[in-house]
């Protein structure tokens, strides 16, 4: 085949494509991302920048010319992709901790306070050495994590000022080739080392307010730990309300995995979709009680507004991970799509989910969660699009009543067995 031939399936493949291009819209963003993630030094700022400015002049250089457009179009979001992957990584810079420190005592800010099943553990903002040896080419990083003595018995909050004596130990490295990478998930998230307490943690002064969903979190925490005797049934408790699963022991995460619904604990689209339902049906249905507001207010469209922003206020208070943001987003779109009388399920919906989780977040695209969350996504939406006409078809012939209510519990056992 002559390259003529294969210029010109390219182009019958755009064209062919050409009212479903905005699909693919995150992958050139996506390739973009894996190409900084995949290099092993640090590339010059000035690269991404020049990339990213040629790639914007020559796409509006080329608007009115359709297939030199889309193509320009797909270098700028290549382009975009690796610059909002060196931009995070500028953002988010801070020291890390090169070498292990003997017991050392700092003070700092607690940001959050996780559960173990036998301890606590504190990230610290901002310590400051107060007293021990560190080696003067190494400084402490802006955020640690340090795990607390078993025995431990004081009950730090988020914004509380401590002061903990304890070992500080650098991050992890991937225990082998194309592993998880603890380093980069973790410097990611802003920490710079990892520890254990040598000595309880002091509480030198409480928080007056300190962060207000960490603090939630924290109440609600206790409050199940407070009302519920087995502490592995709070702990599952605690993880389906909140998303903290650290607490469950490893005995128990064995039977969940064993029994296939570890995806349940993790705080993702069933979790959203039950919060933002629950506000959207209730609140629709309490103002239908009134028939002056029923009829003279677009309660339809209220009730969505109100269920996008629980839905982003409950995303606070889980700590914003990947598979709840990515289902928020695409809550928020729906309901968005509710409130201008538009269609919003399609894959459209996923596109635009996985554009606006990566140009925040573009190491996310990293991670096992958001690739598995999106894979899944993608999967349904697709058969269901496709299977759809057909299922629509047969579901409009009328054949009695006992005949179609037989015909759709077969639809609805067959469309759960094919999600599943």
């Amino acid at each position: 085949m002559d390259k003529k031939a294969v210029f010109d399936n390219v182009l019958q493949t755009l064209a062919a494509q050409r009212d479903r291009f905005g699909l693919w819209l995150p992958l050139p963003f996506a390739f973009g991302i894996m190409l900084y993630f995949g290099v092993d030094f640090e590339p010059p700022v000035w690269i991404a920048a020049s990339l990213f400015g040629f790639s914007f002049l020559l796409m509006l250089s080329q608007r009115h010319r359709q297939i030199p457009f889309y193509f320009c179009l797909i270098a700028f979001l290549f382009s975009a992709g690796f610059a909002a992957s060196q931009f995070r990584t500028w953002q988010v810079d801070a020291p890390m901790l090169a070498r292990e420190t003997r017991g050392i005592t700092i003070e700092g800010q607690v940001g959050e306070v996780d559960a173990l099943p036998k301890a606590l553990r504190v990230i610290i903002n901002n310590p400051v050495l107060v007293s021990g040896y560190m080696r003067p080419d190494q400084a402490l990083p802006e955020s640690v994590r340090v795990k607390l003595k078993n025995k431990d018995t004081a009950q730090p909050a988020a914004g509380d000022s401590v002061r903990l004596r304890s070992v500080l130990l650098p991050l992890s490295a991937p225990v082998a080739p194309a592993a998880f990478d603890f380093q980069r998930h973790a410097f990611y998230l802003g920490l710079g080392a990892t520890g254990y307490a040598i000595g309880d943690i002091e509480i030198i002064s409480k928080a007056d307010h300190g962060n207000f969903f960490e603090n939630m979190r924290h109440a609600i925490r206790r409050k199940i730990d407070e009302n519920m005797a087995d502490k592995t049934i709070a702990a599952i408790a605690t993880a389906f309300l909140i998303g903290e699963t650290k607490a469950i022991p490893e005995a128990t995460w064995d039977v969940i995995r064993a029994s296939g619904i570890a995806h349940l604990l993790a705080i993702s689209g069933f979790h959203i979709t039950v919060i933002t339902g629950f506000f959207f049906f209730s609140l629709r249905a309490l103002l239908a009680l009134s028939p002056y507001v029923a009829l003279r207010w677009p309660i339809k469209k209220i009730s969505a507004a109100i269920s996008m922003v629980a839905a982003v206020l409950y995303l606070q208070l889980i700590g914003s991970p990947i598979p709840a943001e990515r289902a928020v987003i695409m809550a928020c779109v729906v309901m968005f799509a509710i409130m201008i009388d538009r269609d919003p399920f399609s894959l459209r919906l996923v596109a635009f989910a996985a554009l606006v989780v990566l140009a925040f977040r573009p190491e996310a695209l990293m991670g096992p969660s958001f690739q598995m969350s999106f894979a899944a996504v993608i999967a349904l939406i697709a058969f269901y699009e496709a299977a759809a006409p057909r299922l629509q078809q047969r579901n409009e012939q009328s054949e009695g009543m006992p005949h179609n209510l037989a015909r759709y519990l077969w639809f609805y056992l067959l469309a759960c067995l094919l999600t599943t």
